[in-house]
């Protein structure tokens, strides 16, 4: 069988990534690493170089791209692309599952939180993240398209029913969304009225109302009604 000539290459890239320290590790290495798990021969380094500078050098913005712009790279084929689309929803998974049950909501901490939330999800959403008496968290939820009727209203039953169903104490609510320049819409506004008007009827504490807006964040909570 014939020897893969970057194996040797590849054996000191994963020697790298056994020491877990990320000041030593560099973005088109990880990246490199990565594309190991789908690229059996062909030159990682190369690729990984090539998607930093297609992407302007970011590690973000080759995680947050669609299937569509990935595949428009020179030697990504699907399965990469496929592979690469999905370590956002990978890293967004292992965050609701850290916290869930141990992680305290703060005001301090709440926009970190929040747009941790939501990063690596490309489209308009509602984060719903339950919460105990204390703050802690004890159940996470993302209600993606189908939760949303006319422009961005929001279907409140099927919401409210999985709010209800999780006998939680209190309710924090992230809503990705591109409002572009003009800030929070109409129907944004709508939506935070309805569910808190429906969650005081359950004597269910929402404790904020985030938009996060191109990576900004609006907290509702001192917003005049």
């Amino acid at each position: 069988m014939a020897k893969n000539i970057h194996s040797g290459h590849r054996e000191r890239i994963r020697a790298k990534m056994k020491t877990l320290d990320s000041d030593m590790i560099e973005s088109h290495e990880m990246l490199e690493f990565l594309l190991f798990n789908v690229m059996a021969q062909k030159n990682t380094n190369e690729l990984a170089h090539i998607l930093l500078d297609h992407f302007g050098g970011s590690l973000s913005n080759i995680f947050n791209s669609s299937l569509e712009e990935l595949s428009e790279v020179d030697g990504i084929g699907p399965q990469a692309a496929l592979f690469i689309h999905t370590v956002p929803i990978l890293a967004n998974l292992y965050t609701i599952s850290k916290n869930t049950g141990r992680f305290r909501i703060t005001v301090k901490n709440l926009p970190d939180y929040c747009l941790s939330a939501v990063s690596g999800i490309d489209e308009e959403c509602i984060f719903i993240t339950l919460l105990n008496s204390s703050g802690e968290i004890i159940s996470e939820h993302i209600a993606g398209k189908s939760c949303f009727t006319a422009g961005s209203l929001v279907d409140l039953r099927k919401i409210l029913t999985y709010i209800v169903n999780s006998n939680s104490a209190a309710v924090l609510i992230t809503h990705k969304c591109d409002c572009g320049d003009g800030g929070v819409n109409r129907n944004i506004i709508t939506n935070m009225k309805s569910l808190s008007f429906h969650l005081r009827a359950l004597n269910i504490p929402l404790v904020d109302y985030v938009i996060i807006n191109n990576n900004d964040f609006i907290s509702m909570r001192n917003k005049p009604e």
